[in-house]
Formats: C-alpha cells, structure tokens, sequence
C-alpha cells in the first residue's frame, strides 16, 4: 500500500497510528502531528483537528533507528541517522536532502596541526561543527580520537577541551585487540577504562565506541561516569555472558548500539579496521547471520525495553543528537511507518525489534520528509536485529 505524504510545509498528522512511546515502551493509538520538521503533537486517537495527513490505523509508527557503517555504505531501511566513518575531511559525505540523517565520526589526532586547524576552520565556517553543503539537514562532525596512538593522558583532556571549543562531542575509540590494549597497559599503567573515567567522569558529551571487549569491572567503571558507551550486540549463544557483563551500561543508560549497513554493528565499528572477517571494523559481529531472532526466548524481562533505547534515543544522544530517537513533541521527525499485522502492537519493545528483524518499513521519515533513497536501501534480506530481536 503506498504512503502518501501530504506536500509543503504545512501541518499534517499521521491518524488513528500505534504509536511506540519510549517512556512506557508500549504501542499506544496516537495522532501523530508533524510540523515541518518536527513533531508538534502526540495527541490522543482522533484529537487532531489538521485537514492535512494520512490514516495510520493500518501502521505501527516507530522512532527511527541509528546506524554507523562506513562512508558511502547504504544502510538499512529503518536507519533515520548515520554515523559515517571518516579517516579525513574530505571523506566527509555531503550533507542531502532525502537522506539520513548525517554525522561524520573524523577519525582525529591532536597531535596533527594541520588537521586540528582545518576543523577548527571548518567548524567556525559551519557554525558549531556542522556542514551544510545544501542540504536539508547538515553533517554533524564527531571527532574521534584512538586511544592506542595516545602518547599522554594530556592529550585526552586536550581533545575533550576541543571538543567543547568547537560545539560537538568527542569520541574515544579503544583498542581494537589485545595486543593494542598491552601496549596501552604498558604506557599508562592502566586499562583504557580506568584511565577515560579517571580523568573524564562527569564529562557528558563523550563516547567511547569499539566497548564490547571491556569486562564487567571496566563496564562498572563506565557506568560511574557520565560518558555513553557503543556496545557490538551479542549473538544469542553468549547473551548471558554479555547481559552479565555489561548490564549496568544499560541499566544506567549509557549504552548504544548501531545498526550496520548489513545489521547491527559489531565490536569496533568506530576503529576503522576492516570488517571483512566479521570480528572487528565496519560491520563486526554481523548480526544477520547465525542467530535467526533466537534471542526472543532467552532475553530476560526488560532487556528489549533497553535495546530499543540503545538502538534509538541513546545512539541518537551518543553521536550529540539530544533531539532525534524518540516520538515526543519537540522532537525531530525522524520515523517509520510499518504495516501493521494481527496483534503486533501488543509486544512493546519486543515487538519493536522483531520488526526490525522481519520486515522493510512501509515508509521511513527524515525531518517529516519521506526519504528518497528508501527503495534502493538494503532489503531485509534476514533478522538484521537478530541479535536483539
């Protein structure tokens, strides 16, 4: 059935949709109002008095989720904002309309002069590390510093002092393997972990990406602080160990996870490394094989209440986007519309993520647009969240 979105700039209101409320993390009936390209009200079933909109009874509406994959890789349907990696300014996508949502993770070294003035040349040109280009909504700029090229502990406060400077967070990649994280050891005589909440614990615009390796007492560690953490998702045979290990980030809503271009990313999708052998890099632990949605049965009660955040309004927090992941009046209009089947919308979270894992939306919304490249993005080919779902 095809969606048609009213044209222009004037209200219109999705009516009669179940509408996914982070707060409860159930389906509600809602009329959905959209002002350009915002939310301007969540409104009791029939409330809306607007001419414009379209019948959303047959639709499940769900925040959008956030994914991170590397520059020019084509996400997922359902993936609303990306997180591009990029090793150099010019490998910055340009920002466009009909697009997701952008932020450029610049991988970054304060050590080099010559990169720290272009984006601070870039960033006073833009207006708070963001970059126009023309389009509907502009690139975000992450720089992202790899704690194994650190030489000193000063040189994370320096990038974090940065950071501030230039209006954005920063990110802190960990070590990609264990024989990075020896030579860490060796230089400052503590983990990475110990070390980032020693000296960064109520720094609130700070995420550590490339986290799944840490154990449960680094993850304590960062849940102490005020830092989010990007976690790989766990296949269903080692969901209890992970759970374990790292449930105090969840619970302290410090963790985010990424969608990839081909599922859920894996274990140090901000370092750069290659992707290919499905450990480490771009695609990590890929969550579309092996798993097959088997997590279902095993997830302990709660557990989907937190992915789902993780997948949204946290990832969305973890990249500076305070205003993307949930659908609330104020908030961004970033979702998706999925067709509705049975008895879907009592499931909450799980329900959630199980359309994640089986099936493409109907329509996906940026700004309140529809997104042009809907139909060429990645088919859900299999249980892309299979990890979660």
């Amino acid at each position: 059935m095809s969606i048609q979105i009213p044209p222009g700039d004037c209200p219109w209101a999705i009516r009669q949709t179940q509408c996914f409320d982070s707060t409860t993390h159930r389906f509600v009936r809602r009329d959905v109002e959209i002002a350009g390209a915002r939310i301007r009200a969540v409104l009791p079933a029939g409330a809306s008095s607007l001419a414009e909109g379209l019948d959303g009874e047959r639709y499940l509406c769900t925040p959008g989720v956030v994914g991170m994959a590397a520059a020019g890789a084509a996400p997922p349907p359902f993936v609303t904002t990306m997180g591009w990696q990029c090793a150099r300014l010019r490998d910055v996508p340009p920002a466009r309309a009909g697009g997701p949502r952008a932020v450029a993770l610049l991988k970054f070294d304060g050590r080099q002069l010559e990169e720290v003035n272009s984006l601070l040349e870039w960033s006073g040109a833009s207006g708070g590390g963001r970059f126009d280009g023309g389009g509907a909504h502009p690139v975000k700029v992450l720089p992202v510093l790899a704690s194994a090229s650190l030489l000193s502990a000063t040189e994370l406060m320096e990038a974090a002092k940065f950071a501030r400077a230039i209006g954005t967070r920063i990110g802190i990649a960990l070590c990609a393997d264990a024989d990075e994280a020896r030579e860490f050891r060796s230089r400052f005589y503590c983990s990475e972990s110990a070390l980032i909440s020693y000296l960064l614990p109520q720094e609130p615009h700070v995420t550590v990406f490339g986290a799944a390796r840490i154990d449960a007492r680094e993850a304590q560690a960062f849940a102490r602080t005020l830092c989010a953490v990007a976690l790989g998702v766990p296949d269903a045979e080692h969901l209890g160990r992970r759970w374990r290990q790292h449930a105090p980030l969840f619970t302290q809503r410090r963790a985010a996870l990424f969608a990839g271009a081909n599922g859920i990313n894996g274990t140090n999708g901000a370092n750069g490394t290659n992707g290919t052998n499905g450990t480490n890099g771009t695609n990590g632990t890929n969550g579309t094989n092996g798993t097959n949605g088997r997590l279902a049965p095993n997830a302990g009660a709660g557990q989907p209440d937190y992915y789902t955040d993780a997948l949204t309004r946290h990832a969305a927090a973890a990249l500076g986007l305070p205003d993307v992941g949930t659908l609330a009046p104020g908030m961004r209009a970033d979702l998706c519309l999925f067709e509705r089947d049975g008895a879907d919308e009592r499931g909450g979270s799980a329900t959630f993520l199980s359309l994640l894992a089986s099936r493409a939306p109907a329509a996906t919304l940026v700004d309140g647009r529809r997104m042009h490249d809907e139909a060429r993005a990645s088919p859900v080919r299999a249980p892309v969240l299979a990890a979660c779902a």
